[in-house]
C-alpha cells in the first residue's frame, strides 16, 4: 500500500489515537499550531505556515523553537503515513535564514530510510524556492509505543519493525 492510499487511514485511526494533542498538528490542541499536511508524490507530507507576533522570538522572527517543532512535528507525521510509529532520538536543524512574522513558508518533511528501530527523515522550511531552515532526524521505537509493519522507503531498505502489528486493522 502507498503512502498516499494509507493517508485517510493514518488520520482516522493513528492521528487520534496516538497523537491526539499534538502542539504541531492537531486541531483538538487550541494552543497548538494546527498544521494540515498533504503527502506528496514521493511520500514526503508538506504544509503551509504563516507564523504571526505571537510565536517570534527576535523581532519580526520567528522564534527557532517553534521552527524546530515544527520541523519536527512534520518528520513524525511523514513516519506515521509510512507506517512507522516512532519519538525523536536526535534532531539536527540549521538555520540558513530567518523565517519572518507573517511571512508563509512551506514546511516539507521526507523518510530516508529505515534500518532496524532507527528511522531517518529529513525536512525544510521553505519561502518560495529559498531554503530558510533544513534538518535531519533519527526517529526510533520504544517499548511503549506499538509498531508498526515496515514500509519501502525511497532508498528501498525498509524492514519491518520488531513484533510488527498493524494499527491501521488491516488484515
Amino acid at each position: 500500500m502507498s503512502a498516499v492510499q494509507m493517508l485517510p487511514d493514518f488520520q482516522a485511526t493513528w492521528h487520534r489515537k496516538l497523537h491526539p494533542d499534538c502542539f504541531v498538528c492537531s486541531k483538538g490542541n487550541l494552543s497548538g499550531l494546527g498544521l494540515e499536511f498533504t503527502v506528496d508524490a514521493n511520500g514526503g507530507v508538506v504544509s503551509r505556515f504563516r507564523g504571526d507576533a505571537s510565536f517570534s522570538g527576535y523581532r519580526d522572527r520567528i522564534h527557532g523553537g517553534v521552527i524546530a517543532s515544527l520541523l519536527d512535528g512534520a518528520m513524525a507525521y511523514c513516519a506515521y503515513v509510512h507506517g512507522l510509529v516512532a519519538v525523536t532520538a536526535d534532531l539536527q536543524v540549521r538555520y540558513h535564514e530567518p523565517v519572518r512574522v507573517a511571512e508563509l513558508v512551506h514546511v516539507r518533511a521526507w523518510l530516508v530510510d529505515v534500518r532496524g528501530p532507527v528511522y531517518r527523515l529529513g525536512g525544510e522550511i521553505r519561502a518560495g524556492q529559498d531554503v530558510r531552515v533544513s534538518a535531519r532526524a533519527k526517529f526510533m521505537t520504544t517499548p511503549e509505543l506499538p509498531t508498526a509493519r515496515g514500509s519501502a522507503s525511497r532508498s528501498g531498505r525498509c524492514r519491518p519493525a520488531a513484533q510488527p502489528v498493524d494499527l491501521l486493522g488491516r488484515e
